[in-house]
């Protein structure tokens, strides 16, 4: 094993024991990755929405590390069927179909989200740092999706009135 993949082993395995920690408990579980950089990827899927956690290595990973980031998707079906007429899924994604879901990340160098990994020793902070997103950026954010009335919220303060007036009047049976 290369002293790269032994790396990318423990920052797996750090995350896995966050996630369990933090998500599992919100119904949270491990999902196939999407992409050859992805390192661990989670996912909720429910009746309402679709929620993923994608823990990945960017492209500028080289011999002397590179960032570990994380992204956030939530797919609120009703969204995604009224806006983009047709049914997805973040479980299994069809692909050539419209896409619309709420996303955050990745997030850039020095900021929440991000964190620049060397070795075996930026492992232990990595994983503090993924807990405290987790906890302080990604499950508040993960809660305005949560809902009807909390995606009607959302896309207000996100100034998406017309997909916001196209829910309500679906919603409401006009």
């Amino acid at each position: 094993m290369s002293k790269r993949s032994a790396l990318w082993r423990l920052l797996s395995d750090a995350s896995d024991h966050v996630v369990r920690e933090l998500l599992a408990p919100r119904g949270f579980k491990p999902a196939q990755p999407l992409g050859q950089f992805t390192l661990r990827r989670y996912l909720h899927a429910g009746e309402f929405r679709d929620v993923e956690v994608d823990v990945f290595r960017d492209n500028g990973w080289n011999i002397d590390g590179g960032y570990v980031r994380i992204g956030l998707r939530s797919l609120v079906h009703p969204l995604q069927q009224e806006i983009g007429g047709v049914a997805q899924s973040l479980e299994a994604p069809t692909p050539g179909q419209p896409f619309l879901p709420f996303e955050l990340g990745p997030h850039p160098a020095g900021s929440p989200g991000s964190w620049y990994v060397r070795g075996p020793a930026d492992v232990a902070p990595f994983a503090k740092g993924l807990e405290a997103y987790l906890r302080e950026v990604a499950v508040p954010w993960m809660a305005e999706t949560e809902s009807k009335g909390e995606v009607l919220a959302t896309l207000e303060r996100l100034g998406h009135t017309e997909q916001r007036e196209r829910l309500v009047r679906a919603w409401s049976g006009a």
